[in-house]
């Protein structure tokens, strides 16, 4: 794999750029979560609850989100995402399981949950971090909880009631796949759902690492 960081035309010269780092889904997998969402979302309009539902094309496992950035800053987070990248090698994700953040008292996100067989994947955003704290990005202090945003809830009115929807598709399991770059995104909100660009692909490149078990 080439481990250099391939870049894409930029859109503009807005001030600030809002950017992330992810690893993206396949296809087959995010027709797996829109088929799941779909029927998330018809059990929950027997419930008084209105989530704010996620395309699934919107859908990434996000490690670094970088915020409103300055154009000029995509060259330095590039290199430092290329350098991180090249220590890795592929990660084989399996997605599965439904939850809620922090908690059902007070729920504000629906995910779907995700591992990495090759237990690389809390190292590798680790070091995203760390390298990116380097070039002037504050780390985020927050745990890392690898997962999938489905949902975001802004009431708890008919709460109960959504849990009930939530918990009868807990047997959620989409195919596990091989992830083997990260993309630098640039974000852009449109009324019709966000406008995700990749600026930047990054090859994991090292070794096949061991696959454990699924548990």
């Amino acid at each position: 794999m080439n481990d250099q960081p391939t870049t894409e035309p930029r859109m503009d010269a807005s001030p600030m750029w809002r950017l992330f780092l992810a690893i993206p889904l396949p296809d087959e997998v995010r027709a797996e979560l829109e088929d799941l969402t779909a029927r998330l979302k018809k059990g929950a309009q027997f419930t008084r609850c209105r989530p704010s539902w996620v395309h699934a094309g919107s859908i990434h496992l996000t490690l670094a989100f970088l915020g409103n950035t300055p154009p000029d800053k995509v060259d330095a987070i590039s290199g430092a995402a290329s350098r991180v990248a090249a220590a890795f090698s592929p990660l084989r994700i399996e997605i599965k399981r439904l939850g809620v953040f922090p908690d059902w008292h007070h729920p504000r996100v629906l995910w779907a949950g995700l591992r990495d067989r090759t237990h690389q994947l809390e190292d590798l955003q680790r070091k995203l971090n760390d390298s990116l704290s380097l070039i002037g990005f504050r780390p985020d202090d927050k745990p890392f909880r690898p997962h999938l945003t489905l949902a975001r809830i802004k009431s708890l009115t008919g709460v109960t009631q959504l849990r009930s929807v939530v918990e009868s598709h807990q047997d959620f399991h989409a195919t596990a796949f091989d992830a083997g770059r990260l993309v630098l995104f640039r974000s852009q909100l449109d009324p019709a759902g966000a406008i995700h660009t990749p600026l930047g692909r990054f090859d994991f490149s090292a070794p096949p690492a061991s696959i454990h078990p699924s548990e």
